[in-house]
């Protein structure tokens, strides 16, 4: 039986999306919602993505799924059976969200369509539901904001340049002592500037015509770049940043996948949680980003495929244990 806790652990969510949309049901079990993703039988096409633990392809070991389905449960259903069908409708009657990511009109095919289950929401709760019709491409475009208004001002069409950024220089990641080890610095401002050339102990560099100014700067990115460099090649990463950070310059460390769970931020934060999967073991999870004084939920590992099919059918819809599993010797359900 779940355990509700979280800001939104008095909702349930129906979970028909694949890869696309795997997030936001993750989001909402990270909440405290109720997810139950409702599989195909050859499992949420999330399981085939890689890496796999023991690099051996796996949908139980997709190290890909095992980090973006937390805290769901997994009930496999076949919606190409009528059988299949009928029980996601059922299952759509005890939920307060349906969340889907199929070709437009694939599920109003099915009668599993808005129309169809917000006429059933209607009679459940004497209230009208709503629709959210979000676009993957649309809801992706703010990433790009700059370079769109820029076309849009200017008729600049935005291309490839590196570390370089539009406006601050320097803005770069220079390498720092030991094998592969850098930090990232970028200054916004005259002041943050003033200040690196200070750290640097290279004051007369504010003066120099060909820094004097940002455009200057970025214009002469290059060889600034080379000097910078030969500042930083001598200094450990770790402390160059914190440095540089005490004196209000923007500047970070450059790391790797084993130096995100060596960080001391991280780490102080519970960043990474330890749980039991019963196909890889005792792994670490990511948790989660926010942290709420009152409701604090609980971290929950991702399912295995089909993990839940009986608890979730006996809990929602008072299916007999023997119901259930002659469903799934006809194929229905796993």
């Amino acid at each position: 039986m779940r355990q509700a806790s979280g800001p939104l652990a008095a909702y349930r969510v129906l979970d028909l999306t694949d890869a696309r949309g795997i997030l936001c049901g993750k989001i909402l079990g990270d909440l405290g919602a109720d997810v139950v993703r409702v599989e195909p039988p050859a499992g949420n096409p999330a399981r085939r993505e890689g890496p796999f633990a023991g690099e051996a392809p796996d949908p139980e070991r997709s190290l890909y799924w095992w980090a973006s389905a937390e805290n769901c449960r997994s009930l496999v259903a076949d919606l190409g059976t009528p059988e299949g069908v009928a029980r996601v409708r059922d299952l759509a009657r005890c939920a307060d969200f349906l969340i889907e990511s199929f070709f437009p009109g694939f599920l109003d095919r099915l009668g599993l369509g808005w129309e169809a289950l917000a006429a059933l929401d209607h009679r459940r709760r004497t209230r009208e539901g709503q629709h959210v019709d979000l676009s993957q491409f649309e809801a992706s475009l703010h990433f790009l904001a700059p370079a769109i208004l820029d076309y849009t001002g200017n008729g600049r069409v935005a291309t490839r340049h590196g570390n370089a950024d539009d406006w601050a220089a320097p803005h770069n990641a220079y390498p720092c002592a030991g094998t592969d080890q850098w930090c990232v610095i970028a200054c916004e401002d005259e002041a943050e500037w003033r200040a690196l050339c200070g750290a640097m102990g290279k004051p007369q560099w504010c003066g120099r015509s060909d820094f004097a100014t940002p455009e200057s700067r970025r214009r002469n990115a290059g060889e600034l770049d080379r000097l910078i460099g030969r500042w930083t090649i001598a200094q450990e990463a770790r402390a160059l940043a914190r440095r540089l950070q005490r004196l209000g310059i923007p500047a970070g460390v450059v790391q790797s996948c084993a130096d995100l769970h060596r960080d001391p931020q991280l780490a102080a934060r519970g960043a990474f949680q330890w749980l039991e999967h019963p196909e890889i073991g005792r792994a670490p999870y990511e948790a989660w980003p926010f942290r709420f004084s009152r409701t604090s939920g609980r971290l929950r590992r991702a399912p295995c495929l089909g993990e839940h099919t009986h608890e979730v059918l006996g809990e929602l819809l008072a299916m007999s244990g023997e119901q259930v599993d002659r469903l799934i010797t006809e194929g229905v359900l796993r």
